[in-house]
């Protein structure tokens, strides 16, 4: 795994010096900026993770690792919120759907159905994941999940 960090901390620097020469330090964004700096403290690994996690490169996962988030995109409403769209794994389930945040960031509601093709979409299917949160007693730590979802793709 210290291999694999190592190779996509040095892919994501090579791409930011890419974009320095081809660009100027001004295309920077505050991200690329703060891995650059990371390289002075040592942790440019972490911080590299951290940035693969927000660009979708790289599953979030809960600290307990029951979710893990494969994140497809951000979907910016304006007043309407934003959509963080993706696919969850649960318990080795896979669930295909959404976090809806208002435009104040706070979380709304989420959606997931399961992402087999052989399912067929209906009111139950929608109900699913929330069945499964609560026969497990899992409600608790998957609203703890929401508010890191929150913190990688929103704020």
């Amino acid at each position: 795994m210290k291999k694999y960090l190592e190779f996509m901390a040095e892919n994501r620097q090579d791409e930011i010096l890419d974009k320095i020469l081809k660009s100027g330090v001004g295309s920077l964004s505050d991200e690329e900026k703060r891995f650059l700096d990371s390289h002075k403290d040592g942790n440019e690994q972490e911080v590299g993770k951290e940035l693969n996690i927000r660009d979708g490169k790289e599953e979030l996962e809960s600290d307990d690792h029951l979710f893990e988030f494969d994140m497809e995109s951000v979907e910016d409403y304006g007043t309407d919120g934003q959509y963080v769209i993706g696919n969850l794994t649960y318990y080795g389930g896979l669930y295909f759907g959404k976090f809806v945040f208002n435009q104040y960031k706070e979380l709304e509601y989420w959606m997931f159905e399961p992402a087999h093709d052989d399912i067929e979409r209906d009111d139950v299917n929608v109900w699913e994941l929330e069945y499964k949160l609560d026969d497990f007693n899992h409600s608790e730590r998957f609203e703890d999940f929401c508010q890191k979802v929150k913190a990688y793709y929103i704020d």
